[in-house]
């Protein structure tokens, strides 16, 4: 019962997950008319949610050795770069 809970839990998170970066992504898009900053909100929402496809990949389909590497640079350079839209 527990591990079947469990396995319901998870399976709604896993939907929800790449369901809010893909918000992210759309309101994203819609902030594009704002120059710069708006190039750099896209930019960073994009590579943030590149960042996170790979993490999920690596967690339920196949760990790859260069994964570590480029979960770690493109979730910093999103961070750098939704930074400096703000």
């Amino acid at each position: 019962i527990v591990r079947r809970t469990h396995s319901a839990v998870l399976a709604v998170l896993s939907a929800a997950y790449p369901l809010t970066f893909a918000a992210m992504a759309v309101c994203a898009v819609l902030y594009w008319r704002r120059a710069v900053a708006a190039v750099l909100t896209v930019l960073g929402a994009l590579v943030y949610a590149a960042s996170d496809t790979v993490v999920a990949v690596q967690r339920f389909v196949a760990h790859r050795p260069w994964m570590d590497l480029f979960i770690m640079v493109s979730y910093w350079l999103a961070i750098f770069l939704l930074a400096c839209a703000a």
